[in-house]
């Protein structure tokens, strides 16, 4: 998801949601990117925010989220032992413009030092970084513009704008979901 000339005025509230409704549909990989790193400045204050709907979806509100021995967070249970609960933070990565375009390039760069018969694919994800590509963008804001969003990322994306993510209903969501799901993608020939 990107909050493209939404950065300055984030409500992270709605951005909870969001991931929380990915997460319940069992979307395993969220990006979130706005082009002003307000998102990764405000990081403790999007995982407070998760964390409180996490357990009013989970039902569990009297314990907070309890750091696994991998990259997630779970949620005990009432007798102290961890919960089966879905993982909200687990897949999750926050970009900036500082990822971007620019970063790409210095990362390119870096990578034009190494011998060539020594370049492979892990070397090449190690320099760039990136995980995986999304398969849906959806984008938010009044401009159709991404605003710096990581290039390389967007080769096989399907891109949606919404207006806003502010007062996004489950609805546009699900709409959102399914009009990808109807998507064929053409990969030439």
């Amino acid at each position: 998801m990107a909050f493209t000339n939404e950065s300055h005025n984030l409500d992270l509230n709605a951005v909870t949601d969001l991931i929380c409704w990915c997460k319940q549909l069992g979307i395993k990989y969220i990006t979130l990117y706005d082009d002003l790193g307000k998102l990764k400045g405000n990081q403790k204050d999007l995982f407070r925010c998760l964390d409180y709907k996490a357990s009013l979806l989970d039902g569990n509100n009297n314990h907070p989220l309890t750091k696994t021995n991998g990259n997630g967070y779970t949620r005990p249970r009432a007798n102290g032992t961890p919960s089966e609960s879905i993982n909200y933070i687990k897949g999750l990565t926050i970009l900036s413009k500082q990822e971007g375009r620019q970063k790409f390039v210095r990362d390119i760069k870096n990578l034009l030092t190494v011998e060539p018969d020594r370049i492979d694919i892990e070397l090449v994800q190690k320099h760039i970084g990136w995980t995986s590509d999304p398969e849906m963008l959806v984008t938010f804001g009044t401009k159709q513009c991404l605003f710096g969003f990581p290039p390389w990322q967007l080769r096989l994306t399907e891109i949606f704008s919404l207006p806003s993510h502010r007062n996004i209903t489950y609805k546009t969501f699900i709409d959102c979901l399914e009009k990808y799901s109807r998507t064929t993608q053409r990969l030439g020939a």
